[in-house]
């Protein structure tokens, strides 16, 4: 509510307010992102593990993402026939490969050099789970100010001209409604990056190399669903993207990130974590 309504006020000047609206952004998309980062620290009983290495790599390779992703789409947009600032559908497309690999990238080669501080399935899971929500950050305050390639959703100009509001009034609407969209929109990076890390760190703990087709598995897997939300959805009609987000980040939690994370719920935690977060036991 604060972010949205930092937003607002950003959008009713006269001229485009991008500071306020960075902050909006940060704050709008970053709150829910902080909720599911400190529901999982707390479920997963992080705090009892020396996590402080694990936790600054996590942090740096978010940064490290964002500029390795950024920098590509940035160099494919005239490629594949988009204009300056305004992503192409065939970006939209390879969002999911070219951004869950950013966002792997860091943990998965120190993963493969051996690092001490990242091995533990709980570590690496904690650092990927940084890096993504971080990532999904900094991509929602870029959307709340419109910048480095992100813009304005067409959903929330469109919601916005259905309300039939003037055109002041309709500007603060169409940047709220788009904004408010990314607030979940956002929280897909560390759902879909992080359900794949569990199998990724999963496998190298059951003797796996960190470089293996699990590892490609999982990437793909988290980029088929990274791509189905931005290149397929979002070119749906209407405000149908909308709420077609809404109901696949639905399935995502429930489906991929949810029963992937519980697997890592250690025993210690098991009588302080929801029913629908109880480890399944296997059936022998």
């Amino acid at each position: 509510m604060i972010g949205l309504t930092l937003s607002a006020i950003g959008a009713s000047g006269k001229t485009h307010n991008t500071p306020a609206l960075l902050i909006a952004g940060l704050i709008a998309t970053g709150g829910p992102i902080i909720a599911l980062v400190l529901g999982v620290h707390r479920r997963l009983g992080i705090g009892a593990l020396s996590a402080r290495q694990a936790t600054l790599a996590g942090i740096g390779s978010g940064v490290v993402a964002m500029g390795v992703a950024y920098g590509l789409e940035h160099v494919l947009t005239p490629v594949l026939g988009g204009e300056t600032g305004k992503p192409s559908e065939g970006l939209y497309l390879l969002a999911g490969p070219i951004e869950e690999g950013a966002k792997l990238l860091v943990p998965i080669i120190l993963l493969a050099a051996g690092a001490a501080f990242i091995r533990t399935p709980r570590l690496g899971v904690w650092a990927v789970l940084l890096s993504s929500g971080l990532f999904g950050a900094f991509e929602g305050a870029l959307y709340g100010a419109n910048l480095g390639g992100a813009r304005t959703s067409d959903t929330g100009e469109k919601l916005a001209e259905a309300l039939k509001l003037s055109e002041t009034a309709g500007n603060v609407s169409a940047e709220v409604f788009s904004l408010l969209s990314r607030t979940y929109v956002e929280l897909g990076h560390p759902i879909w990056t992080t359900g794949a890390a569990v199998l990724i760190w999963l496998a190298v703990h059951n003797g796996r190399k960190a470089l293996s087709l699990v590892t490609l598995g999982a990437y793909l897997a988290a980029a088929a669903l990274h791509s189905f939300n931005d290149g397929v959805l979002t070119q749906l009609p209407g405000t149908l993207p909308i709420l077609g987000s809404i109901v696949w980040l639905t399935l995502s939690y429930v489906l991929w990130f949810r029963p992937l994370v519980r697997r890592l719920v250690p025993p210690t935690t098991l009588d302080q974590v929801p029913a629908r977060w109880v480890p399944a036991l296997p059936k022998k």
